[in-house]
């Protein structure tokens, strides 16, 4: 591979056609591509995203409940309990007091994020994030992430362990806390701060993020 030239993401958009809560919680994907100069006009692919752009406010205004709508996988469940309270529905009180009150009522879910061996060192995933939210982020009270270390996922197929070692994640620390906590600085860097301690992150896109220069993207 020579020198990359720029990056890109290719972005997929998977929706229903359907009055269904389902059609409020939207999935995002993309392949995150990069243009290297000795391979002319034909870009490889770095990495991959996956975000879900979760539409509490037009759920709610068809009448839905927001449980319901966060009620899609188990990760936007535990989510909303997390930050939302219950009873009312809204959010929690001290969720907003430590994270400011929203502009919306949607929330912008990155569930997953993976980065090719030879790509890592220019924080690509930090700048396709950012790229994500700039672009699906409008009307999005808060971005949130659950902080999750890929080299502590369960190897139970012989396609993960496969998928482990061509992402070569035995270079990353085994222990678990360790690595939670380095991915949490990570994304920190990005204005994602930890929710009540756990590994759930958030960020108020009401405020302004750092640019890529800050984050330390260079190519």
């Amino acid at each position: 591979m020579g020198s990359i030239d720029f990056a890109g993401i290719r972005f997929q958009i998977e929706t229903i056609l359907a009055e269904d809560v389902s059609a409020y919680f939207v999935c995002v994907t993309g392949d995150l591509l990069c243009y290297c100069d000795d391979e002319e006009d034909r870009p490889q692919v770095a990495g991959n995203i996956e975000l879900y752009l979760i539409h509490a406010d037009d759920a709610r205004a068809h009448g839905h409940e927001a449980e319901d709508l966060f009620d899609q996988m188990q990760e936007s469940y535990d989510c909303y309990h997390l930050i939302f309270d219950v009873e009312t529905g809204d959010f929690r009180e001290s969720f907003t007091a430590a994270f400011d009150e929203p502009a919306g009522w949607n929330i912008l879910m990155f569930h997953r994020l993976e980065v090719l061996p030879a790509f890592r060192g220019y924080r690509l995933g930090l700048a396709a994030i950012d790229r994500a939210i700039e672009i699906f982020g409008r009307g999005c009270g808060y971005a949130v992430l659950k902080a999750v270390p890929l080299q502590v996922e369960p190897l139970d197929s012989p396609e993960k362990a496969r998928w482990h070692e061509t992402m070569q994640l035995a270079n990353f620390p085994e222990d678990e806390a360790v690595a939670r906590a380095q991915l949490q600085t990570h994304y920190a860097r990005l204005g994602f701060r930890s929710i009540f301690g756990t590994d759930w992150m958030a960020s108020n896109l009401a405020y302004q993020r750092p640019d890529l220069v800050e984050i330390g993207f260079s190519l």
